[in-house]
């Protein structure tokens, strides 16, 4: 898209930044609306959601893929929970394309529902439900899935193992994520 002369400033809004706010905001909305009873502060959780310290760090430090797979996250768990398979079908292509830890995330939180909420008569029709989805989600991501799964020339990068490495990826812990401080303050 900058190729074709428009900057990368405008780009980056109109690509990125937008539609986190607007699949954040309407997701985190509509999952809130399906639980909340008290319709008067049913605006608070797409606040929350979307301007809590951690998406704030993510989107400082230019996580595109995690902020919007964060964002649709909701949507996922709503067609989860009401059963519409071809949004859950959608919505979870989306998240997987976007970045694939959240859906391992939400994938336990789903599980936790299953066993929590929905009745051990059900599980089986559950499953039946979730199926074509899983299907689905698997067979559009499956050209770099199967890839990944068959080439015997996969390897990690020199050192990965090393535990110098946790203390470098795991800069921000809870108490610096909560104070907003960031590890490049203030050069950003």
């Amino acid at each position: 898209v900058t190729s074709l002369g428009f900057p990368w400033v405008i780009v980056s809004r109109v690509l990125f930044f937008w539609p986190f706010l607007f699949l954040g905001g309407v997701s985190s909305y509509a999952l809130v609306m399906h639980f909340v009873k008290n319709r008067q502060f049913v605006w608070l959780g797409p606040l929350v959601y979307l301007s809590n310290t951690y998406i704030l760090m993510l989107a400082s430090g230019g996580q595109m893929g995690l902020v919007l797979s964060y964002a649709i996250a909701p949507l996922v768990l709503l067609s989860f929970i009401k059963k519409q398979g071809l949004l859950l079908a959608v919505s979870a292509i989306l998240m997987v394309l976007f970045d694939l830890r959240f859906t391992y995330i939400l994938s336990i939180v789903a599980l936790l529902y299953v066993i929590m909420v929905i009745p051990m008569s059900k599980w089986f029709a559950t499953l039946k439900f979730m199926l074509p989805a899983v299907v689905l989600t698997l067979g559009f991501h499956s050209i770099w899935i199967v890839p990944s799964i068959l080439s015997r020339s996969f390897h990690l990068p020199e050192g990965y193992g090393d535990p110098v490495w946790l203390s470098y990826l795991s800069w921000a812990d809870f108490s610096k994520t909560f104070s907003l401080l960031h590890p490049n303050w203030p050069d950003n």
